[in-house]
């Protein structure tokens, strides 16, 4: 994870205004109180990231110190300098007993929320190796016991995780638990653990190799009344093909997308997403230059992208030039902020696509006929470039 990416996620998290199921919320460090307490703290440290680890969403869980949960308040640990580091917390893990000998994976990040006060933020990484439990009781965390965390709540450490949370738990290492749909998601991230099956004589096809009824498949899509999508014009050859891409679980379709192949083959990628901004006048733009395309990171769109080129054995030079005009944001947070900032400075925004569109550069064979026909494309991609360029800056606060 991005130092960037950690601090929106902090941010998101503290704006619900209470703790949850995969994050928690410390005043202090666990270690920076009196040294007679130093036994109990390291206790409550390993019953913190026992519980987080085993969360019931099986979802990356987060230990931010330096905020105070009752009332909530950011406070900062600026007055401890010489407080852990990822080291020391990763040592911590290593010197337990551990069942299976699995081990939570952690990492450190240290943040300014909004360049004020310091926080560290521990996170604990998702995996389907839960329950985590030590074999051996170690200050008040008994040996052989399952913790988990439901809703703000750690499981008390005289108790245990209940049946169906234990359960849950087990049902994720066996791949039983999230959905079909969420594990997709999980195994598309992994393009080498798909291998290629036969498919329509006019597509290709893979099954996942550790669960076989995933399969993915893309087809031509015949329909060749449909246009082709303004961004495939900026590859250096702009023809262009239609697929229709589908995640099946057995038979099911779980993901259904448009999939295109840009510059003549050399790439492919699932279509992007699109936002209006409405920000301009009709009466001189047509309303689709009020629109730009984007990613956001991990979504389906992003992450079928790059499965498609691995897959196509790509070079990755054509879905690099298709990102060269359009966004990738982190979150629907951060696409939020960006278009606030646009339609706060409209005037300003507007001036500069029009002064980007003479930099849109239209490959061969893109079929535009006309002048306006191509001048319109310029216009219709420097969005996006603009949208893009802008959201550099958002994130450097050069503006």
């Amino acid at each position: 994870m991005q130092l960037l990416e950690i601090e929106n996620i902090v941010k998101e998290l503290y704006s619900t205004g209470v703790e949850g199921e995969y994050w928690d919320f410390k005043l202090l460090p666990h270690l920076c109180e009196a040294e007679e307490k130093e036994n109990k703290k390291k206790g409550d440290l390993l019953h913190d990231i026992l519980c987080l680890a085993n969360n019931q969403k099986n979802h990356d869980a987060f230990l931010v110190m330096g905020i105070r949960d009752n009332p909530l308040e950011i406070v900062g640990l600026e007055k401890y300098p010489d407080r852990w580091k990822q080291a020391d917390y990763v040592q911590f893990l290593r010197e337990k007993k551990w069942a299976g000998g699995a081990i939570p994976h952690i990492e450190l990040y240290t943040i300014k929320y909004e360049g004020i006060a310091e926080l560290d933020v521990l996170v604990i990484k998702k995996t389907n190796m839960v329950p985590f439990y030590i074999t051996e009781q170690y200050n008040g965390v008994f040996s052989d016991q399952i913790y988990t965390r439901n809703e703000d709540r750690n499981t008390p450490k005289k108790e245990s995780a209940n049946i169906y949370e234990i359960e849950r738990l087990f049902k994720i290492r066996l791949g039983l638990y999230p959905t079909p749909l969420r594990r997709v998601l999980d195994y598309i991230k992994f393009p080498a653990s798909w291998i290629e099956t036969k498919s329509n004589y006019n597509g290709r096809g893979w099954y996942y190799l550790e669960s076989p009824e995933f399969t993915i498949e893309y087809i031509n899509d015949e329909d060749e009344s449909v246009r082709n999508p303004y961004f495939v014009n900026i590859q250096m050859n702009a023809r262009s093909s239609w697929q229709i891409l589908r995640v099946r679980y057995h038979s099911t379709v779980l993901i259904e997308r448009h999939a295109h192949y840009i510059d003549e083959g050399r790439g492919m990628t699932i279509h992007p997403l699109i936002s209006n901004l409405n920000i301009f006048e009709l009466s001189s733009f047509n309303e689709i230059t009020n629109c730009y395309y984007y990613f956001i990171k991990d979504s389906v769109e992003y992450d079928l992208s790059i499965f498609l080129n691995r897959k196509q054995e790509s070079d990755f030079s054509a879905w690099q030039r298709q990102l060269d005009y359009i966004p990738i944001l982190n979150t629907k947070r951060e696409k939020a902020d960006l278009e606030v900032y646009i339609k706060n400075n409209r005037d300003e925004f507007v001036q500069e696509v029009l002064d980007n569109t003479t930099l849109v550069a239209i490959g061969h064979d893109s079929n535009l006929t006309t002048e306006k026909d191509m001048r319109f494309v310029q216009q219709d991609m420097s969005v996006s470039l603009t949208a893009k360029k802008w959201l550099e800056k958002l994130r450097t606060d050069d503006f």
